[in-house]
């Protein structure tokens, strides 16, 4: 008791030497900025409650997604914007624009007899509302939408992934990667061409698909796995050739399961890829039993000649970032992804094998386009575009996060300058190859017919020549065609004139179509369109 009592009196004395000696530092003055409690160090008031009040209200009204989809908004109609607006179509748009006056259901029969039903059912509303030309404006902002959903999915999945050690870093890796979808050469075809805006719906079913399945576990497995074969399905009777992104983040967990655990993810790469194959052998099955002749397009040609097709035009195509597709322009591209998956090699040797992953899984997944009909249209290498460059993106990520904090700023600064180069340069693509030479297309041809009498004889309609298209670059049926120069949308263009209704009003029948060849040297009036808006008078 005694030794208790003398040791409670040296501990009150110690502490009020203590306070002494802090009223001497402070010339006789208490501090009362500082208050000892429980071994804590606390200032009058604790933390600002104000500001935390602030950030718990922006994070209420403004939760991460809606950011994520506010920016990706933003950056679209920033690339896009003055490319979708204009009055123009192209090629099928026209075919649109005259089955909606029409009131015909022509594309809900196309999309329904080619397995693509969710457009076909979507298609009736979204198609409803247009009446001319200058109403398809309003499918391009579409568009725009579709793949700013598109980039704020791939955003969301990244940032959810990454952000378990840092939210600040996930955030800005996940909305960089997300840019991909604007940046590939694929993007400006997409966001362009109005017909095609229900099949963009595929892209976004397929990546959430993805995620479920990369975030599986053995207790969530069951549901999990249950509602991600559902929205494969849906990707796949949307647009069969997405439904190839569902792999997508599956590549980012296994790249990230090796980086940090040195495990690979075989059972989600297994149900991935069983997934994909159930649906899209279900999606050819019902166009079979359709017996419409679009299962004709699917194992058309020789195997061994589909993957030749597939290795020498395919690959190397959706590799090239650079348009015109040249030489030059792929060797440049495929230097720049080799630079990327060595990357990570220099954080860990062993980090090789995420670029492999990156490779061998992208290649297996295009296998999907090897049944086609060959064709290496930009619509069908757009999803295959965005799986290669973004997983490469997210293998650079997360293999810098495994080196100092202060390495992070390599991999953002680097794919910052190459994002926002290609940001540029995909506006510009819009612009120039496809706004710029339809809007002069659509003008050209009202122009010559506008002071034409309409009961005139007219032998015959002339197409335009690649050579007379304002666009410097002419691939395939995308990338610098215009309406004038494909006889059927031709024939789309001239009955949307008014001088066409006029002309029918008259028991006029419209005229054939001829190549500009087959026009030199005949006589009667074959009435060509010059693409010059008719400037010159």
């Amino acid at each position: 008791m005694l030794g208790g009592a003398k040791q409670m009196i040296g501990l009150q004395h110690s502490e009020h030497g203590s306070r002494a000696s802090v009223h001497r530092r402070n010339g006789g003055r208490v501090d009362k900025r500082i208050r000892l409690e429980s071994g804590r160090l606390k200032r009058p008031g604790g933390s600002n409650p104000s500001r935390s009040a602030i950030l718990k209200l922006i994070k209420k009204l403004f939760p991460v997604h809606v950011g994520i989809f506010a920016f990706n908004l933003f950056v679209g109609f920033l690339v896009f914007g003055r490319s979708v607006r204009g009055e123009y179509g192209r090629l099928d748009d026209y075919t649109l624009v005259v089955q909606s006056v029409a009131k015909n259901h022509h594309f809900r029969e196309v999309f329904f007899y080619s397995g693509r039903v969710i457009p076909a059912v979507v298609g009736d509303v979204l198609f409803s509302p247009i009446r001319s030309v200058s109403d398809l404006m309003y499918l391009r902002i579409v568009n725009v939408v579709l793949l700013a959903v598109t980039a704020s999915v791939l955003a969301l999945i990244v940032y959810k992934l990454i952000s378990k050690d840092s939210k600040t870093y996930g955030l800005i890796a996940g909305c960089l990667i997300g840019l991909t979808v604007f940046v590939v050469p694929a993007s400006p075809n997409a966001a362009t061409w109005a017909v095609q805006s229900t099949l963009h719906i595929a892209m976004p079913l397929a990546l959430i698909a993805g995620y479920l399945i990369a975030s599986l576990d053995d207790k969530n497995w069951k549901r999990r796995m249950s509602v991600a074969f559902i929205l494969i399905l849906l990707s796949a009777f949307t647009y069969q050739h997405c439904v190839m992104l569902t792999v997508l983040p599956v590549i980012f967990v296994a790249c990230q399961s090796w980086a940090t655990k040195k495990t690979f993810e075989v059972r989600k790469f297994f149900y991935v890829f069983i997934s994909c194959g159930l649906a899209l052998f279900t999606n050819l099955m019902f166009v079979r039993f359709l017996g419409s002749g679009s299962e004709k397009r699917s194992f058309s040609q020789p195997f061994a000649q589909s993957l030749g097709w597939f290795i020498d035009t395919f690959i190397p195509r959706a590799v090239n970032l650079g348009v015109p597709d040249t030489t030059n322009n792929f060797r440049s591209s495929l230097v720049l992804a080799l630079l990327l998956l060595v990357a990570p090699i220099l954080i860990r040797r062993n980090l090789f094998v995420n670029s492999l992953i990156c490779v061998a899984t992208c290649l297996i997944a295009a296998a999907v386009v090897i049944p086609t009909e060959n064709w290496a249209s930009y619509r069908l290498l757009f999803p295959f575009q965005i799986m290669l460059w973004s997983s490469i993106g997210f293998s650079v990520f997360i293999s810098f996060e495994l080196g100092q904090k202060r390495w992070n700023v390599i991999p953002v600064a680097l794919l910052s300058f190459l994002l926002i180069s290609g940001l540029v340069n995909s506006g510009n693509r819009a612009w120039d190859n496809f706004a710029v030479p339809n809007s002069v297309d659509w003008e050209s041809a009202n122009c010559v017919v506008k002071k034409m009498n309409p009961d005139m004889p007219i032998n015959a309609l002339v197409t335009t020549d690649a050579a007379d298209i304002q666009s410097k670059v002419i691939s395939y049926d995308e990338y610098g065609v215009v309406g004038s120069a494909v006889d059927w949308s031709l024939i789309n263009m001239f009955n949307l004139t008014p001088f066409a209704s006029k002309r029918a009003a008259l028991d006029h029948p419209v005229p054939p179509v001829f190549p500009k060849w087959a026009a030199a040297g005949q006589e009667g009036n074959w009435l060509s369109f010059p693409q010059t808006e008719c400037e010159s008078g």
